[in-house]
């Protein structure tokens, strides 16, 4: 993934 949070669920997750 990327180095930046995406919103998942409701809540941001780091991608990696």
């Amino acid at each position: 993934g990327s180095n930046y949070p995406r919103l998942y669920w409701g809540a941001f997750t780091p991608t990696t």
